[in-house]
């Protein structure tokens, strides 16, 4: 069977990421050093030269550089969807706020690339039922933020609408893509890349990636910082 995958990227700063703002916030003279533009560059010419398309998960508050590598990457066939406007954590923000975030992060980037923004995925897979609910309310068509790692404090749950491991179809109607797991001796092994692909020895995520892509669906995502 030929080894299929779906490749998504969160296009965020290396300042926006969870574990850095508990630590940046604690630094109010702060001035970032932005990454993105040239790194998103080098990915959509490495994506052209491997013939790949890609989703891209993208702020809707980047600079005007980075802004300029997403309509390139629009305009190449490559996918742009919504990762918000703050990269708030979704539980964090009131049902206003959340609305917000998600009208605006959608119209931004639809005005940016000149076509439609049909997916969403959340800041720190924060998803909530409230907010799936409000996600198919903006407009989206599906939702990228299920990560199923019950040990994982950070990522949001769903209780209304059992997760799984591979695309369903949420009661609401929207189409969730979740991100790719690993269940090995009762345990759920995260495999979508990220940061665990720098902490898994790579052979194993090699060797996880492969079984995946060969059961028919492997989700891997990364951040171009």
């Amino acid at each position: 069977m030929q080894t299929q995958a779906i490749f998504t990227v969160d296009v965020e700063d290396w300042f926006h990421a969870a574990v850095m703002q508990r630590h940046l916030s604690r630094l109010p003279n702060f001035v970032p050093r932005h990454r993105l533009a040239d790194n998103l560059a080098a990915l959509k010419d490495w994506l052209e030269s491997n013939n790949a398309k890609a989703t891209f998960f993208c702020l809707s508050s980047l600079t005007p550089e980075v802004n300029v590598q997403l309509r390139a990457l629009s305009d190449a066939g490559h996918e742009i969807a919504s990762h918000g406007h703050s990269h708030t954590s979704l539980n964090q923000l009131s049902a206003h706020k959340l609305k917000d975030e998600l009208e605006s992060s959608k119209a931004m980037l639809e005005q940016l690339t000149g076509r439609p923004v049909l997916g969403f995925r959340a800041p720190n897979f924060s998803i909530t039922d409230e907010a799936i609910a409000a996600i198919s309310a903006a407009g989206y068509l599906y939702d990228s933020s299920v990560y199923d790692v019950p040990w994982h404090p950070g990522y949001g749950k769903l209780t209304l609408d059992k997760m799984g491991n591979r695309p369903y179809r949420l009661s609401n109607g929207l189409l969730e893509l979740p991100l790719s797991i690993w269940k090995k001796s009762g345990m759920s092994i995260p495999m979508a890349g990220g940061a665990y692909l720098r902490h898994f020895p790579f052979a194993l995520f090699k060797r996880a990636a492969c079984q995946l892509g060969q059961s028919g669906y492997f989700h891997f995502y990364m951040h171009p910082w």
